[in-house]
């Protein structure tokens, strides 16, 4: 089930499903939902190291931008 503000949906679109990957919150959020769910942990490794891949990006992002105004 996808939950939406605080709302559930027992059967979202799959673009909506698609949609929120491209946002850090929709992996957390699908890696919660895989967890409650009793998912395997390879699932449930799959969307943590994608927050990773996240963190990490916007990470050097940050460094950059910090690097170009104060140095």
């Amino acid at each position: 089930m996808m939950r939406i503000f605080t709302m559930g949906v027992a059967s979202p679109p799959p673009m909506l499903s698609t949609i929120t990957l491209l946002v850090p919150q929709g992996w957390a959020i699908r890696g919660l939902l895989q967890a409650m769910d009793g998912a395997s942990m390879l699932d449930v490794a799959l969307s943590v190291l994608v927050m990773f891949i996240w963190a990490l990006l916007f990470f050097v992002i940050g460094v950059r931008r910090f690097n170009k105004r104060y140095v």
